[in-house]
């Protein structure tokens, strides 16, 4: 009888509802009390982000800026003929 009325509280969206809150609420408390650790981290993923992002646009812009200059060394001599 126990068993089936622990199953019951279990199962019962009521009880997932509480428990979503209280894990928000505990998440909010965690976020609160550690918070200087949270900006750094968020400063130094950003940080991250940016030079890979920028990285990637430089090796874009070296690429194409070479391949500028490749076309211009073979299109050169035809405008000469």
């Amino acid at each position: 009888w126990a068993f089936n009325a622990a199953l019951a509280v279990l199962t019962s969206p009521i009880t997932w509802i509480i428990a979503a809150i209280a894990a928000l609420i505990a998440i909010g408390v965690l976020l609160y009390q550690n918070w200087d650790t949270v900006v750094e981290f968020a400063k130094t993923a950003w940080q991250g982000l940016c030079d890979f992002i920028s990285g990637i646009c430089r090796a874009i812009g070296e690429f194409f800026s070479g391949l500028w200059t490749k076309l211009q060394e073979i299109f050169e001599p035809i405008g000469q003929w």
